[in-house]
């Protein structure tokens, strides 16, 4: 979808844990986009650089405020309470309340 909106693919993504999964994280790596996250399985036994510390909590401190975007728009402009019928209303009444919000 960003795709075909954008023409190109993003180079970096801010995404919540559970969309980083094996088949996220490579669909990823095919296309040579970045995703700061907790890596999968064991951690290494060596310890990573300081810069990779950096780059995680940088990356954390711009998704906090994603997050706290969403929770702005749900307690000042009520957009929890936004009930569509259709699901076609489902992205205007979002969409209505991102606006709102601008």
């Amino acid at each position: 979808m960003f795709e075909q909106r954008f023409g190109c693919l993003p180079a970096t993504i801010l995404a919540d844990k559970i969309y980083m999964n094996k088949v996220s994280r490579n669909f990823l790596k095919d296309n040579e986009i970045k995703a700061y996250s907790k890596p999968l399985g064991r951690p290494p036994k060596e310890p990573r650089p300081p810069e990779y510390y950096d780059n995680m909590a940088k990356a954390i401190g711009d998704r906090n405020e994603v997050e706290c975007s969403f929770g702005t728009g749900k307690r000042i402009y009520r957009a929890d309470n936004i009930r569509p019928s259709f699901p076609i209303q489902l992205n205007a009444g979002q969409e209505c309340a991102t606006l709102s919000r601008t």
